[in-house]
């Protein structure tokens, strides 16, 4: 567990990827972004991980450990993010076979702006390249 490194009530879930990738690569030095998980982001695009008890969650992999293998290895780690801390659990094992994910080319207002949600928060994933918003179909990753 680390001390917060970020505004909990206007938390920017895009902007802190880099320094969830940071994190991650002092566990495992080539990390790679697979997914993206977000719980409570808000129309601006930020979440208030305070009043919509909001998290996210990093998911990287390794690409060296493991490879070629059918067998889990401690390929995978987590980064975790709440409004008080930042949590990061040891290596998880697991075949990590999937790709790293492309850049993000959508913004969290412009996946907002698509959806049209009907609640104040909602929850975003984004994971083999494409995005998923509470109660919308699946939404491309071709904004810009």
């Amino acid at each position: 567990m680390s001390a917060v490194d970020y505004d909990p009530k206007s938390f920017d879930p895009i902007a802190y990827v880099a320094r969830a990738h940071e994190r991650a690569r002092v566990a495992l030095p080539d990390a790679e972004l697979t997914t993206m998980m977000f719980h409570g982001v808000g129309a601006s695009g930020k979440m208030d991980l305070v009043a919509e008890r909001g998290s996210a969650m990093y998911q990287f992999k390794s690409p060296s450990v493991g490879r070629g293998s059918t067998y889990a290895t401690r390929c995978r780690i987590n980064i975790m993010i709440t409004a008080d801390q930042v949590y990061q659990p040891p290596p998880i094992d697991d075949v990590c076979a999937e790709p790293a994910l492309p850049a993000a080319r959508c913004t969290l207002v412009e996946l907002w702006e698509r959806a049209h949600p009907t609640t104040p928060a909602v929850d975003v994933a984004f994971r083999a390249g494409m995005w998923l918003v509470t109660g919308a179909r699946p939404i491309k990753n071709d904004c810009h």
